[in-house]
């Protein structure tokens, strides 16, 4: 008898360590989705915005949003991560440079306002952990909105001038024989949205954009480019 409670105790224990598991998994992917999510609104949002054409005509799904987020997340995550391999690898090669067997010098004595605050901060070890916790609380908060609302808005005006500037026109030709020269930017179920540029240098572009329709489009012809072969 008392060898089966024995085999049954670690087995239930077992069991609700790998229920807890997928909580835990379903929760960080469900917070990792939305994160995504939220990054690839702002960030698109803002690069439409700055064209001047509403991100709403669009039609864009929940998907598309979470791809431009993940993106945009997991490579500041990565940056940072990097960051901090760099430094460990520094600090372990300055340690091997060191000559062996080397003590630590002897903790010295604090000093006494030191001691004094040290045993202060010991009787007042809860309210200081109330706010330490509300400090982590709000950090946290801090360091999610400007990763997934401020750098990606960043990020997505950048580009938007990016494209304004740099995007290569072509010419829409209609069976009315309408001939429609700009860059498309953007497309809806029956609307074409396009950018006329007229001055860009260094510092500024200057634009204005346009909504064809579909119907009735004959041919879509782009400029003539040369590509280089790498070396």
């Amino acid at each position: 008898m008392t060898d089966t409670l024995s085999e049954a105790v670690p087995g239930a224990a077992h069991s609700g360590y790998r229920r807890f598991l997928r909580i835990e998994a379903a929760t960080l992917i469900a917070a990792s989705l939305g994160a995504f999510t939220m990054s690839g609104y702002a960030h698109l949002e803002k690069y439409y915005q700055t064209l001047n054409i509403s991100i709403d005509r669009l039609n864009f799904g929940a998907q598309k949003y979470a791809i431009y987020g993940g993106a945009s997340i997991v490579s500041w995550i990565a940056a940072f991560l990097f960051g901090i391999a760099a430094a460990l690898l520094i600090a372990v090669m300055l340690a091997l440079l060191e000559r062996p067997g080397n003590q630590s010098p002897k903790p010295q004595a604090l000093p006494s306002w030191m001691a004094r605050f040290v045993t202060r901060a010991s009787e007042l070890s809860t309210p200081l952990k109330i706010t330490a916790a509300a400090l982590a609380i709000a950090a946290f908060s801090l360091i999610s909105w400007y990763l997934t609302m401020q750098i990606p808005s960043q990020t997505g005006r950048k580009a938007a001038l990016t494209t304004a500037s740099k995007c290569a026109e072509r010419t829409l030709i209609y069976k009315n024989l309408d001939r429609i020269q700009a860059c498309q930017i953007a497309e809806s179920d029956d609307m074409l949205f396009l950018l006329k540029r007229s001055h860009v240098d260094k510092s500024s572009v200057s634009f204005h954009t346009l909504e064809v329709p579909k119907e009735g489009l004959l041919k879509s012809e782009t400029q003539e480019e040369e590509l280089r072969f790498d070396s």
